[in-house]
């Protein structure tokens, strides 16, 4: 569809002074149509696109949705986003790219029906919050490589959050409600460059005052990337191996913790005369009485236990793949790729059904399925 050339409308624009209102009768579908076409910019057109949707006549089912229920939509679109980037897939990344883009926009109508702010507010509010973020770039700040880069960055995100803090104990003290745009801006001064790095420390009796915020925002990310996430910060902090096989061996020790566990549930699942005494001194498990079974309770405390031994052992994978620079999330959805085009062999290599074979019989097909896809 082609569209006219014009200049951009300015960010600080009212995303409903833009979108125009509705008449009291439903337009035609043609008008919806020019509506969009007649958009200054492709974005724009996103932004007509979402609120006609959202508008009397528009779609039953985007009328519907809320900023809860579009959250899995939000999730799913991003890794599509990844996948398609890490398949090099430019046709799919470019689509992928505008169904994410698509989807804030929505998200950001949401928000502008119910008063909150527009597109174009948390447009100018995240380059407000990038231009302080970068005082090295827009500012007079000199940093030395990409490390200190990030412990900057660090610092200037505690203060951002001391001076909301600040404006939320002034706004309750005036019995006014925290929000709107100001609140999540940066102040004015780092618009014309004057942002600056921060200088460590504080008073005690600051530091008292002070509640931590560590792992703030990260409930919602998978697990492996939370992880590297968590261990990425408190390594600017400096709590972190000085060296790769340092993570090696703390992997070793998590390993056996958890072999340790593991033979404790293989003896709780062993009938009790038929346990040497030999097995339960290198279990480390205490003997059960003939014919006694180990209790509910016990088994639920023991798997618990194996959980969180569990976790350890993937916290720490995860931890050596940092250090190995790895990106523990795509290396284990590669692996995951792989999985399924060797499975995917082995079922077409297969004249009968799985299932129909035996172990042995399904580890020989499957070593002939990764001799012929792997590259």
């Amino acid at each position: 569809m082609q569209r006219r050339a014009s200049a951009p409308i300015p960010l600080s624009n009212n995303f409903q002074a833009i979108s125009g209102k509705m008449n009291s009768t439903s337009p035609s579908a043609a008008e919806k149509l020019k509506r969009i076409e007649n958009a200054p910019h492709d974005v724009q057109s996103m932004v007509e696109l979402a609120a006609i949707l959202r508008e009397p006549g528009g779609c039953d089912w985007d009328r519907k949705q809320d900023l809860t229920s579009m959250q899995p939509h939000l999730l799913e679109e991003a890794h599509e986003l990844i996948h398609a980037i890490a398949n090099s897939d430019l046709e799919n990344f470019k689509e992928e790219l505008g169904d994410l883009l698509f989807l804030v926009v929505f998200f950001a109508r949401l928000a502008e029906e119910k008063g909150w702010f527009s597109l174009y507010d948390a447009a100018r509010a995240s380059v407000d919050k990038l231009i302080f973020r970068h005082p090295h770039v827009f500012g007079d700040l000199e940093v030395n490589g990409a490390g200190e880069v990030l412990k900057n960055w660090e610092k200037l995100k505690e203060k951002e959050k001391e001076r909301k803090n600040d404006k939320s104990q002034q706004s309750s003290a005036n019995g006014v409600r925290h929000g709107g745009d100001e609140s999540q801006a940066p102040s004015p001064e780092t618009r014309d460059g004057k942002a600056q790095g921060l200088e460590p420390g504080g008073t005690q009796q600051q530091a008292e005052q002070k509640k931590s915020e560590f792992g703030k925002n990260t409930a919602y990310l998978p697990g492996l990337h939370r992880a590297e996430k968590l261990q990425k910060k408190a390594a600017l902090k400096g709590f972190d191996w000085t060296n790769i096989r340092d993570v090696r061996e703390k992997l070793n020790e998590e390993l056996a913790e958890l072999d340790e566990l593991i033979e404790q549930l293989e003896s709780a699942h062993t009938p009790a005369s038929d346990r040497s005494a030999t097995d339960t001194a290198k279990s480390g498990s205490v003997p059960v009485a003939a014919n006694q079974s180990t209790t509910t309770d016990e088994a639920t405390a023991l798997k618990k236990k194996i959980s969180g031994e569990l976790g350890d052992v993937m916290f720490c994978v995860v931890n050596l793949a940092r250090h190995l620079d790895v990106p523990a999330e795509l290396s284990i959805h590669e692996t995951c790729e792989k999985f399924i085009t060797r499975f995917r062999t082995m079922e077409e290599l297969s004249k009968v059904e799985l299932e129909s074979l035996s172990l042995d019989e399904l580890e020989e097909l499957y070593q002939t399925a990764k001799s012929r896809t792997t590259s």
